[in-house]
């Protein structure tokens, strides 16, 4: 069964709560995870989130704006996003192959830019929000 290790967390800051759950059983063919970090407190300095490689693609949803949606995939890099001090995401983690057909663009790092791609996922985040 597939199980990648979960991306790196900055232990040592406890106002930072990072988790992971897994999909209803009618999405586990194509979902690994569904996965949430946000910030419960105030942070002196920004938070970095280093992503470990995987064969994962993301979507990844920004609780606290909207516009900001995006399709990210690491394939053999690891990448260090820097969240800021203030930040709301949920992410759904797909399974290995589920997006590699895809024509749509995949980029790295999208946290902090409105998504440009054609997918609705701005509209997708207003009807579950």
């Amino acid at each position: 069964m597939y199980d990648p290790k979960g991306n790196g967390k900055d232990k040592a800051v406890n106002t930072v709560e990072f988790v992971e759950v897994e999909p209803p059983s009618h999405l586990r063919g194509i979902v690994h995870r569904f996965l949430e970090l946000k910030i419960n407190g105030a942070l002196a300095n920004d938070y970095k989130f280093h992503a470990l490689p995987d064969a994962c693609t993301y979507i990844v949803f920004d609780q606290l704006d909207e516009n900001i949606t995006g399709v990210s995939k690491l394939r053999a890099e690891s990448q260090e996003f820097n969240l800021g001090k203030n930040f709301h995401f949920v992410n759904v983690r797909f399974l290995p192959g589920v997006w590699a057909d895809s024509p749509e663009p995949i980029s790295i790092g999208m946290v902090d830019t409105p998504y440009t791609g054609e997918l609705p996922l701005i509209e997708i985040l207003s009807i579950n929000v």
